[in-house]
């Protein structure tokens, strides 16, 4: 009983196994919907079977590096939302990339708080220090911005197959960033370059963009003297 009153999960942890649930949760639902079309993935299996390939997709595209079904064959809405999925990746601590499961979630709550007209992010009784939403916000921007440049890159470096299109490109890159290991076939053929960029994104995104850019900066803000604040003024957004 002293255990019971003592011990509570933190915050990080609430949130942290709340969209690791839900997002296997909305996956499988996901999958079971976009792949139930007459796709040859699902063609003659068992609604057991089916079930079970669509949770391990689910599974596989934040980090898993494993696959059931061949990606080649997966429909455009299974292609787009694996690519989601795979941008997401896993959950701070482990060997998971991608932008981190709390890292979404910190942005979905503070799009909530925002739209029932709160100031801060808030959930489980808490309120998330602005500083980590800030940071969340800095994350997402610096991570998509780079996943979308490098696909432009190999958009010039690379050669797709016929009747193939950008999502091709897309889903290698975010593979890559999200180090999950999952490809639709154009890793066996991929230039140097290419090669060069997609072994750069998935340092970056195991490591951590924050953390090779706090280490590239952190010199030149110790230089630069001590923390101010300059005055504040408001700009229209929307």
């Amino acid at each position: 009983m002293n255990f019971r009153r003592t011990k509570k999960l933190s915050l990080h942890s609430k949130l942290a196994l709340t969209v690791s649930t839900s997002l296997l949760i909305i996956g499988t639902l996901v999958f079971y919907v976009s792949e139930s079309g007459g796709y040859s993935i699902t063609e003659g299996s068992s609604a057991i079977d089916r079930f079970a390939n669509m949770f391990f997709m689910s599974v596989t595209a934040r980090t898993a590096g494993y696959f059931s079904v061949d990606y080649g064959n997966v429909s455009q809405a299974g292609i787009l939302f694996t690519i989601v999925l795979m941008f997401i990746g896993g959950t701070p601590g482990s060997t998971a990339g991608g932008l981190k499961t709390t890292t979404f979630g910190v942005l979905l709550i503070q799009t909530i708080s925002m739209l029932k007209g709160r100031e801060h992010a808030e959930v489980f009784r808490r309120t998330i220090r602005p500083s980590v939403v800030s940071r969340a916000l800095t994350l997402f921007f610096i991570t998509l911005s780079l996943c979308i440049a490098v696909t432009m890159l190999m958009s010039v470096t690379e050669i797709l197959p016929q009747y193939r299109g950008i999502e091709y490109l897309l889903f290698e890159t975010f593979s890559a960033f999200g180090t999950v290991g999952l490809t639709m076939g154009l890793t066996p053929s991929l230039s140097l370059m290419g090669k060069l960029l997609i072994i750069s994104l998935m340092y970056i995104g195991r490591v951590g963009i924050l953390t090779v850019g706090f280490s590239l900066t952190m010199r030149l803000m110790k230089t630069n003297g001590g923390h101010y604040k300059l005055p504040e003024e408001s700009v229209m957004i929307g």
